[in-house]
C-alpha cells in the first residue's frame, strides 16, 4: 500500500533538516528524500587532504551541458548533506545574491524570490536557535545599510514632500496652490510601483531614489502651469478658468520637451545590460513608468485641481471679510453709516 505524505523534502542538508524540523510541530506527515547513505565514520574524516584535496567523499557522478560535454559537479550525498563536511551553519545570503550576477564563466540567473522574501525566515531561524545570551545575532556591511535606510523611507519622503511645500508656498504667497501642484505626484508614485511590478523589480534603495526623484521632475509640470495661471490672474484680472486654460496651451510644449528629456535618459537605465546594469534598472524603470503616467494625467487633473482650491479659497476668504465686517466696534460703524 501506498504511503501518502504531506510534505516531501528532497534533501537532508541544512535546508531540508531545517525545513522538516520547522514543520515537525504542524502535525504534518513529512517525507525526507537522502540519496546518499551514512557517512561512514573513520578517522579519514577528520583529514583536510582527504575530505577537500582528494575528494575522498565527493559523488562520482558527473553531469552533463547543453553541449555533451560532462562535468564533475563537486556533491556529497550523505544523510545530512553537505553539512557532514562543511559544517552545519545556516549562512545568511546577502541582497545581490539574489540578484543576477556576472562572472567569469557567464551570467547567474536572478532567483525567483527575492532577498525581502526569507528575510523574515533568516530572522526566525535566529529566534529558534536559542542563542546564549553572549552571542548575539545582528545585520552587518550591506544589509544593515539596507535594513536601516528602508526603516527611514517613509519618513524620508515625508521630509521632501513637506520641504517641496515650505518653498512652494513661500514662492507663491499661497498656502492653496502648493497643494494643487503636490497633487502631480500620487500618479508619479503609482506609475513608479505599476512599472516596478510589471518588470518584476523589487522596491530596493535605488528605487526609493527613484521615486524621490520623480517629485522634482513631475512637480515641475504643475509649477509651470500654475505659476503662469497666478500671473495671469493677479497681473490681467483673469478668472481662474481663462487663466489655467491659457497656461495649459502656452505651456504644454516645454512641459512635453522637459517631460520627454528626462524620460528619454531614463529608459538606458531601465533597458541597459552589462555589469552594474541591474543596480541602476530599477532608477529608470521608475523613471519611466513614473513620467509616463504622470505626463498622462497632471495635463487632465491640474487644471481641474487648480481652479476648485482656486474657487475654495476663494469663498474663504469671502467668509472672513464678511465675519470681520461683523465684528467691527460699534463707533466705528456708526462713523461709517
Amino acid at each position: 500500500m501506498a504511503e501518502r505524505y504531506d510534505v516531501i523534502i528532497i534533501g537532508s542538508g541544512a535546508g531540508g533538516g531545517t525545513l522538516a524540523h520547522r514543520l515537525a510541530p504542524s502535525g504534518k506527515k513529512i517525507l525526507i528524500l537522502e540519496r546518499g547513505d551514512w557517512l561512514p565514520r573513520e578517522a579519514r574524516n577528520w583529514n583536510v587532504g582527504d575530505v577537500f584535496g582528494i575528494n575522498r567523499y565527493v559523488s562520482p557522478d558527473a553531469w552533463l551541458l547543453p553541449d555533451g560535454k560532462s562535468f564533475q559537479p563537486q556533491v556529497h550525498y550523505f544523510v545530512g548533506g553537505a553539512t557532514k563536511l562543511f559544517g552545519a551553519a545556516l549562512y545568511r545570503l546577502r541582497k545581490e545574491d539574489f540578484g543576477e550576477l556576472k562572472h567569469y564563466d557567464g551570467v547567474s540567473p536572478a532567483w525567483p524570490i527575492s532577498y525581502d522574501d526569507v528575510a523574515p525566515w533568516y530572522d526566525k531561524v535566529a529566534q529558534e536557535m536559542n542563542f546564549p545570551p553572549s552571542l548575539q545575532a545582528d545585520f552587518q556591511g550591506t544589509a544593515a545599510s539596507f535594513r536601516n535606510s528602508l526603516s527611514n523611507e517613509a519618513l524620508l519622503i515625508l521630509a521632501a514632500l513637506v520641504t517641496v511645500y515650505i518653498v512652494l508656498g513661500v514662492l507663491y504667497e499661497s498656502f492653496i496652490h502648493p497643494v494643487t501642484i503636490l497633487s502631480t505626484l500620487p500618479s508619479a508614485g503609482v506609475g513608479a510601483l505599476l512599472a516596478l511590478m510589471l518588470f518584476g523589480e523589487e522596491l530596493s534603495v535605488v528605487a526609493i531614489i527613484g521615486i524621490i526623484l520623480l517629485i522634482g521632475i513631475v512637480k515641475k509640470n504643475g509649477i509651470m502651469m500654475v505659476d503662469f495661471a497666478l500671473e495671469a490672474e493677479r497681473e490681467h484680472g483673469k478668472s481662474s478658468t481663462d487663466a489655467i486654460y491659457e497656461a495649459c496651451l502656452l505651456r504644454f510644449r516645454p512641459i512635453m520637451m522637459t517631460t520627454m528629456a528626462a524620460l528619454l535618459g531614463g529608459i538606458p537605465l531601465a533597458l541597459g545590460r552589462g555589469i552594474g546594469s541591474e543596480l541602476r534598472r530599477p532608477l529608470g524603470i521608475c523613471m519611466v513608468g513614473g513620467l509616463l503616467l504622470s505626463q498622462v494625467l497632471t495635463l487632465y487633473t491640474t487644471p481641474v485641481i487648480y481652479i476648485f482650491f482656486d474657487n475654495l479659497g476663494k469663498r474663504v476668504a469671502g467668509k472672513r471679510e464678511k465675519n470681520t465686517e461683523g465684528h467691527q466696534p460699534p463707533a466705528e460703524a456708526a462713523g461709517q453709516s
